[in-house]
């Protein structure tokens, strides 16, 4: 869609300034870290973060929910992921907060939701960590994705994960 600003400018002129700052910030899609393969050796660090599971939402403040995303396994292969690691600073020291549920799963999958538990570890008043085996089967296009669910609305100020397991061709 062409907007022309001659023609904003004209009826609405306050509206051509708002466009002229706004027009610039990009809509991509999120980006996730680089994937590190080696033989049939996987691993992918992520920094990206949604409170709703889409990846057109970025970032997490003031919510319970917060999803880290991966990019989706390429066409004609699998993933099994072994290994989870997590780091979340939720911005202000909390006594009483826990990070009580953290799930790994495929990011909107139209089928029978997978999921692993894990364990979260609060490792100081505003910080928690997750660090654990788990075994979770991903099929060609599946996007996994991590939930780290608190009791009190955190800012997850910080956070990122990093998910390791072996990638191989269809079964």
């Amino acid at each position: 869609m062409k907007i022309s600003f001659a023609l904003i400018s004209r009826q609405v002129p306050w509206l051509a300034c708002v466009a002229a700052v706004v027009m610039p910030v990009s809509f991509a899609a999120a980006t996730v870290g680089p994937k590190t393969t080696f033989q049939s050796f996987f691993q992918q660090t992520s920094n990206t973060i949604t409170f709703d599971g889409s990846i057109f939402n970025f970032g997490c403040p003031n919510n319970t929910n917060c999803y880290v995303i991966f990019s989706k396994v390429p066409a004609g292969e699998n993933l099994v992921i072994n290994q989870v690691s997590c780091y979340m600073n939720v911005g202000w020291p909390t006594t009483a907060g826990a990070l009580v549920r953290v799930q790994l799963y495929p990011r909107l999958s139209q089928t029978v939701q997978r999921t692993q538990e894990m364990v979260a570890v609060k490792t100081s008043d505003n910080d928690f960590a997750v660090n654990g085996a788990t075994m979770e089967i991903f099929k060609a296009g599946d996007a996994p994705q991590i939930l780290l669910h608190t009791n009190f609305a955190a800012q997850f100020a910080e956070v990122s994960c990093t998910i390791s397991g072996l990638i191989y061709g269809p079964s």
